[in-house]
């Protein structure tokens, strides 16, 4: 695929993962898979997306820690977050630490 808009999506659910990924793909963009904060921050740096998609709890880590990470180099880069186990504390909280958005 080419070098279209890139999506990091970071999510743990192998499922949930697959989906998000068939979308965006279908949608034109150019994904970028991680089930992990390990390997979120590798495919930030290595396939440098404009637009990341991060689950709150990832089995190695928070996705709320991870945020300034994930903006890395581009501090403009946007982060939502996403979650099944979403409550209105952790929303604000990611808001705070700067996700553009959030996602139950």
């Amino acid at each position: 695929m080419g070098r279209g808009f890139g999506v990091l999506v970071v999510e743990d659910e192998p499922a949930m993962r697959e989906v998000l990924r068939m979308r965006m793909e279908q949608w034109g963009f150019r994904v970028i898979l991680a089930a992990t904060a390990k390997e979120a921050l590798e495919g930030v740096v290595q396939g440098a997306p404009d637009l990341v998609l991060c689950d709150v709890v990832l089995p190695d880590g928070s996705g709320l820690d991870l945020l300034p990470q994930l903006r890395g180099e581009a501090p403009g880069r946007p982060v939502i977050m996403i979650t099944a186990h979403g409550t209105i504390d952790t929303a604000v909280e990611a808001l705070k630490r700067g996700a553009r958005d959030f996602l139950t």
